[in-house]
This record gives C-alpha cells, sequence and structure tokens, in this order.
C-alpha cells in the first residue's frame, strides 16, 4: 500500500505521499516531509565547557562586554581629544609669547609689557599691544585667541575701545592664556537661538547714546539696547545685554 501523509495544516489524512500540495487548503507539502524526516529527538545546546552556561548567553554577554569596552575607549579618547587641543592652543601661546621676545630682544628693544589685571591677582596674566593700522577687534582677536569669535574678550578687558573705536596707538590688554580666554569668553557670552549677546558690565559715565555709538556706530542703536534692558539702569557695575553682530 503505496505511503500517505496527512496535511499538518487543515488536517486533512490520506494524502498521497508524493503529492507535492495539498488538496484540501493547498499547501506546500515539500517543508513538512523534510521535517518529518528529521530525528524526533531534539537537539540540546550545548554549553560552554567549564561555565554552565548556554552557549547563547556566553555570546549575549561577550557582546555586550566588548560594546562596553568600546564605549568607554570611545570616552577617553574624546577626552584626551579636548585636553591635547587645549595643550596645543597653550603651546602655541607660549611659543608665539617666546617668539615676540626674542624678537624685541634682538633688535635691542625691551620686552612686550606683561601686566596683571585689576581687582583680580589671581587672575591670569596679559599681554600689552599697540593698534596699528589696518587693525580690528576681530583680526586681534584671531591673531591672539586663534578666533574672530573671541573680540568680546577685547572690549571686555579694555573699556576704552569700541567695536568700530580702536584709536591707533592705543594700548589694550590681551589674555596670554588660551585655556582662560575659554573661560572668560564662556562667561560673558550669552546665546538665545541664533544670536548671541554679550553681559557687558555698565561702567561710569556709560549712557545709552555713547553705548550706542561704541557698540552699533550709530544713536539710533539706543533703542535696541533699551529695549534687550527693559529695567535698564545705567548704574555702574550693572550688567546688561548687547546684541553682537
Amino acid at each position: 500500500m503505496p505511503e500517505e501523509i496527512t496535511c499538518p495544516v487543515c488536517g486533512l489524512e490520506s494524502i498521497p505521499a508524493d503529492r507535492v500540495k495539498c488538496p484540501q487548503c493547498d499547501a506546500d507539502l515539500t517543508c513538512f516531509k523534510v521535517l518529518s524526516s528529521l530525528p524526533d529527538e531534539p537537539l540540546k545546546e550545548k554549553n560552554i565547557r567549564g561555565t554552565g552556561l548556554p552557549a547563547g548567553v556566553v555570546i549575549v554577554l561577550f557582546i555586550g562586554l566588548i560594546a562596553v569596552i568600546l564605549t568607554n575607549q570611545f570616552y577617553w579618547f574624546a577626552q584626551f581629544k579636548t585636553l591635547f587641543k587645549d595643550q596645543q592652543l597653550f603651546f602655541s601661546d607660549s611659543m608665539r609669547i617666546m617668539s615676540k621676545t626674542l624678537e624685541h630682544l634682538a633688535q635691542g628693544q625691551a620686552a612686550p609689557e606683561v601686566i596683571k589685571p585689576e581687582g583680580n591677582p589671581e587672575q591670569t596674566n596679559f599681554r600689552t599691544y599697540r593698534v596699528k593700522v589696518g587693525d580690528t577687534l576681530w583680526s586681534i582677536s584671531k591673531r591672539y585667541y586663534g578666533t574672530g569669535h573671541y573680540y568680546p574678550l577685547l572690549l571686555e578687558h579694555n573699556p576704552h575701545l569700541g567695536i568700530y573705536t580702536i584709536p591707533i596707538g592705543s594700548k589694550i590688554n590681551i589674555l596670554t592664556d588660551a585655556e582662560h580666554a575659554k573661560h572668560e569668553y564662556s562667561r560673558i557670552i550669552m546665546r538665545e537661538g541664533d544670536k548671541t549677546y554679550w553681559n557687558y558690565t555698565v561702567t561710569e559715565g556709560d549712557t545709552l547714546e555713547s553705548l550706542a555709538l561704541k557698540f552699533y556706530k550709530n544713536e539710533n542703536g539706543a533703542e535696541r539696547i533699551f529695549n534687550l534692558n527693559p529695567k535698564l539702569k545705567l548704574k555702574a557695575g550693572e550688567n546688561i545685554k548687547i546684541l553682537l553682530k
């Protein structure tokens, strides 16, 4: 009697073994024939010798360990990269100071004056620089701080300067420590959306008109300053917001 099979999908019995599809539900019988030909004894997952854990569990734990190690290495690499960049800026700044000093000594001139900022003897040293023809706050900042965006630091440490008023021959103070410059810039700058503001400290004699001329080149900027600081009193030591372009 020819061999017969039962459809595992619809349960139809007495189907000839040579049929490819079930005549009732049209299910493909080929794959079920292959499965039925396999040994009845289930495959047992082997344990990793000496661990007592299934191989799959050990593999998952191993992958997790590798992921943790790689994440940790990436974090320390990022920290090292930041530290290296800061040290590079500091080294570059030191070499620039040394080069200028040697240049002055070679010309028989006195080395550039280095002074302490007033009011805080522990603050980082400053160097002095005399403004030349063609200098701008942006160009001076880029030369000594590595980026023109730090020009508010020059305004912060030199109240006699204005964005559009840089007298030729005037002496200005420039931070010598790149790391301290970075910290100071973060302290005095505020960002709101795509706008950047300077946290300006009012000095004796400041008026809306003088500040407008100092930062916006004309007196029309007075209204802008007042709108940004509706409770403005213009008292010495008061902090106000100045919109930077």
